[in-house]
């Protein structure tokens, strides 16, 4: 059950639970985790989850600098599956009769606050929270968050926008699929299997869009860098080129998936990352399959 503050959970007692994980012996020993949680939980209490981003924490917790580039630094990815593991590993032992319980869903950096009803068996809560998914009728659930502009344009804006509302029509069309959009303000209790996010920077006349899609269990999939004129950010062959060539790795993933009839499994600790850079001008907006160069991490 994810409440939120104005049910049943009041700030301090969210806090109270925060702070006797943070001075737990599985806490104590990992500073930086330990900057992780308490950062998110901080965001999260604060109305501000759209924040919590890969790209948000790298600066803020792991003081990388502003030129910080997710798709070529996995810090923060790393780090997530390892605070899930602790969280798992603290509410299977030291925490297991806490009724405030605070996990992350894979591929989500936005706490998820619940409260535990009754005593449960230590292989119950967390692992029983990470497991669930949202659909029932087996189709591959795909969450797509809002692409960020970190440049504070309104080229970069516009842009963001655009190429996310053709996502998501092209994303609707896809068979054996359901598509969870965006949301900010609340909690998040869905579990999906794949997750798609992304961001856009830009630098004098250029703009540079980089998405990333993840599996549930915080494996990078594939990312794809794009290369942008800003005079041509509103262009509609331009937003749906550049759709087009995102939903179609993600096809090409959703098959493989669909196809094996379970969800690829991947060695513990390894990344595994396909790179496609496209450098899209306006009058090449509408060739979709030229100049992909693609290599594999």
């Amino acid at each position: 059950m994810i409440v939120s503050m104005n049910d049943s959970l009041s700030e301090q007692t969210i806090r109270e639970q925060l702070t006797k994980l943070l001075t737990s012996e599985i806490f104590v020993r990992s500073a930086r985790l330990s900057r992780f949680l308490q950062f998110t939980v901080n965001r999260t209490l604060a109305g501000r989850q759209s924040e919590i981003k890969e790209y948000v924490i790298g600066v803020e917790v792991y003081n990388r600098r502003s030129s910080y580039d997710p798709a070529s630094d996995s810090i923060v990815r790393t780090e997530a599956r390892r605070l899930r593991g602790k969280l798992k590993q603290y509410y299977e032992s030291d925490g297991k009769t806490d009724p405030v319980r605070i996990v992350f869903r894979p591929g989500s950096y936005i706490p998820e606050i619940y409260l535990q009803e009754s005593p449960v068996e230590s292989t119950s809560a967390v692992a029983e929270f990470n497991g669930l998914y949202a659909s029932a009728s087996g189709e591959i659930v795909i969450s797509v968050d809002r692409f960020v502009a970190l440049s504070d344009t309104s080229q970069a804006t516009l842009c963001a926008r655009g190429i996310m509302a053709e996502i998501l029509h092209l994303l609707m069309e896809m068979k054996g699929c359901e598509i969870v959009a965006p949301v900010s303000g609340s909690f998040h209790s869905v579990h999906s299997h794949l997750h798609l996010d992304g961001d856009i920077r830009q630098y004098e006349k250029r703009l540079r869009l980089t998405c990333r899609l993840t599996s549930a269990e915080g494996f990078q999939l594939t990312s794809h860098r794009f290369d942008i004129p800003a005079q041509a950010a509103d262009s509609f062959g331009l937003q749906e080129g550049i759709a087009a060539e995102l939903v179609s790795r993600i096809t090409a993933i959703v098959r493989t998936i669909t196809t094996g009839s379970c969800f690829p499994s991947f060695p513990r600790g390894r990344i595994l990352s396909m790179i496609a850079e496209k450098r899209i001008t306006a009058g090449a907006a509408s060739s979709r399959s030229s100049g992909i160069a693609s290599r594999k991490t």
